[in-house]
Formats: C-alpha cells, sequence, structure tokens
C-alpha cells in the first residue's frame, strides 16, 4: 500500500442555469452555466494529470434544492466523469430546509456507483476509513445542536480507538469568528471545541478561504470561483491535498478560465475613482466589470451617459460590463451639499441589527437565519 492519499477538494461551487449575471446561450443553457461545466472539465483534467484518488465536494454544489433539469442532468453528467472516488458532503443550499433533512444531493446516492459517495446521513461517530491510516469524518449541513453532538461522537471514537495516521473532519457549517459577507459570525459552532482531537478541519461554507482553530488546524476551502461582486478581491482556487500519515502538504490549484468580478468606484463628492483600475487588471474575455456610482440620483442622472464610452471600451475587450447607482442608503458615509458626512446604517447593518432585535427563537439558529438574510440581500442587490 503507498502511503499518500492525493484529494482535490472544494466547495461551494453552486451549479445552476439561473444564476445572476447569467445570458443564455443555447439548447437552454446560460454562459454561466456553460463555465460551471467548464469548471468541472478543468478538475476531470487536474485528476487525471496529478493521478488523484478523490475528489472531496464539501458542500453546496448546487445553488438550489429546487434543480431544474438542465442544471440536474449537465451536473450529473459532470459528477459521474470524474475519473476517481468522489465524496459528496451536502450544504446548506443542496437542503431542503434551514436545519438540514433531506438534500438534493441525495440523488448521487440513489445511482448506485461505487466511486460516488453521498455523505448524507452517516451513523453518528462514524468514520470513512479510506485506509489503514487515514480516516474521514463527514458532518453535513445541520444545526449547531446536532453538529456538536455528531462531532463529539466522532472525538471519541478517535479517543477510544487511538489508531495512527490522519483524522479529518469535513464540515459544512458556521464557525465562529470567520467572516463572511462582510460579517464576523457570531453564532455557530466554536473553532476550539470542534478542532479537538482532529489533525485537519476542513470546511465549506464560508466562500473566503481562513484558518481557524488553537492551532489553525482548522481551515475554510473558500469557493473555486467568483460568484457575483460580493466576491471582488477574493481569491479563488480549489485544493490538491497530498495526505501522508504524519504529514498534508497543501497546494492552491487556480482556475485561470474562470470569469473573475471587478468594480470601480467614482465618488462625486470627491471626483474621484477607488477600487480597480482596468488598465492595471488582467482582464481576460468574460470578466464582470461593474462601475458604482456614489451620487444622490440628480448627480447619477447628469454622470451616467458619460459611462458609455467606458462600457463601449470594455465590452470590445469581451468583459461583460455594467453599472450601478449606489444610492444614499447604501452608503457608508451619507453624501450631503457640503463637506461633512453623517454616518448611515448600510443595509447589511441593519439586517444584523433587526435580527438581532426581533430575534425570540433558539439562539443556535440565529446564525442561520442571519446567514440566510444577508444570502437574500445579496441576490436582491445583483439582480438586474
Amino acid at each position: 500500500m503507498k502511503d499518500w492519499y492525493t484529494v482535490l477538494a472544494t466547495a461551494d461551487v453552486h451549479m445552476s442555469n439561473r444564476l445572476s449575471y447569467a445570458r443564455p446561450t443555447k439548447n437552454g443553457l446560460t454562459d454561466r452555466f456553460e463555465e460551471q461545466i467548464a469548471f468541472w472539465k478543468e478538475v476531470e483534467r487536474a485528476c487525471h494529470k496529478e493521478t488523484v484518488d478523490a475528489v472531496l465536494i464539501l458542500g453546496d454544489l448546487f445553488d438550489k434544492s429546487m434543480v431544474d433539469a438542465v442544471t440536474l442532468t449537465h451536473t450529473v453528467e459532470a459528477i459521474v466523469n470524474l475519473p476517481c472516488e468522489v465524496y459528496i458532503l451536502p450544504g446548506n443550499h443542496d437542503a431542503s430546509s434551514i436545519t438540514g433533512g433531506r438534500f438534493t444531493v441525495e440523488a448521487f446516492a440513489s445511482m448506485r456507483k461505487k466511486n460516488i459517495h453521498c455523505l448524507q446521513r452517516p451513523e453518528v461517530g462514524t468514520a470513512i476509513h479510506i485506509n489503514e491510516w487515514l480516516r474521514f469524518y463527514p458532518v453535513p449541513f445541520s444545526t449547531a445542536e446536532v453538529a456538536n453532538a455528531h462531532i463529539e461522537a466522532c472525538q471519541q471514537e478517535i479517543a477510544d480507538h487511538k489508531q495512527p495516521g490522519q483524522d479529518i473532519l469535513l464540515l459544512h457549517h458556521s464557525i465562529i469568528g470567520c467572516e463572511h459577507l462582510g460579517w464576523k459570525c457570531d453564532q455557530g459552532l466554536d473553532s476550539e471545541l470542534i478542532c479537538e482531537g482532529f489533525d485537519a478541519v476542513w470546511a465549506g461554507h464560508f466562500h473566503r478561504h481562513q484558518r481557524f482553530g488553537p492551532d489553525l488546524n482548522g481551515m475554510y476551502l473558500g469557493a473555486p470561483m467568483h460568484h457575483d461582486f460580493g466576491d471582488v478581491g477574493r481569491g479563488a482556487f480549489l485544493w490538491r491535498m497530498v495526505i501522508r500519515p504524519d504529514e498534508i502538504e497543501k497546494t492552491k490549484v487556480e482556475v485561470p478560465m474562470m470569469p473573475r468580478f471587478y468594480t470601480a468606484r467614482f465618488n462625486l463628492a470627491d471626483k474621484s475613482w477607488s477600487g480597480d483600475d482596468p488598465t492595471e487588471t488582467s482582464l481576460k474575455i468574460g470578466d464582470f466589470w461593474r462601475d458604482e456610482i456614489m451620487a444622490t440620483h440628480d448627480q447619477w442622472a447628469e454622470f451616467k451617459p458619460s459611462l458609455l464610452e467606458r462600457a463601449k471600451e470594455l465590452e470590445a475587450m469581451g468583459v461583460r460590463y455594467s453599472s450601478k447607482h449606489r444610492p444614499i442608503r447604501s452608503h457608508e458615509e451619507r453624501l450631503t451639499e457640503g463637506d461633512d458626512e453623517t454616518a448611515v446604517m448600510t443595509l447589511e447593518k441593519q439586517v444584523k441589527r433587526y435580527v438581532d432585535a426581533a430575534w425570540t427563537g433558539d439562539k443556535k439558529a440565529k446564525g442561520t437565519v442571519l446567514g440566510y438574510g444577508l444570502e437574500l440581500l445579496k441576490e436582491a442587490r445583483n439582480a438586474r
């Protein structure tokens, strides 16, 4: 038996033929969905090139639990074509409710393909024994209470058996202290408690790659692609993990062909641009660019026509261009006629304050509800 095991690990791909900014192409497909299909082709090529033993998908393979026929058909085809073992952990976007329950990805379990493993309802505390020295402990999306009980059972199994090698926890949950959509998570799993006893903890759910836990042995993988303008500036990659009995070698694997999102902001109060600059950005065909103008409505009406030339130049490069007026209610600082600025509550802050003030339910579920509120706000803001 070889003394290493190689995986490609990813999460939060959000497969959908109905994503924001998607444009119809042919045969009922959209351009954004075609790009997602191409992502899996890249993963397939990497599996062959790197001689990968397994692909880990740590939640949110799909964007919605109600999956349309086009999304389901092409996603299943992409996953089935992967030339290795595939482990699919259900995430909150795959779930039929905010507490977990049944998951869209259960469809893969019913296929009875020996190399595809849907980890929707493993027995509590039961490890997946990959070989004599490698064990995965999957915890699908659920409430924090259910997840904590499951993790404690896994930790007890590790303590009781004390086997040599690697014990790796696989999650799709909110973890306190980590960042999501500009919000520092204050409801969810305690990183110190969940990391205890495991050699590594790999998680999906929050799209930004970040470490957690007392020894930083916990890690959000991060989404491997940009999904919208909320991802501007975020790194996007999947991971190549070479696991050995006494160490784990981690390497970021970028997928250059996937589009990126960029924004530039023009503040009419001081006549200045900030954010990305087209002349300094490595733009490629298919990237998304949006100019955001901080202005009153009257100022926006006056300024909008001047964006036409800028739009023409970027679209000639194959960049998908849009502009957006950021009205006063969305500004971190309120614009006035003079030089004075008065702080104003952003919509994200309003959502958090509302949930804090109005919440009367189980405190452990509060973070989940707040996360859904921020997701819905993002979808509304990105809608055309």
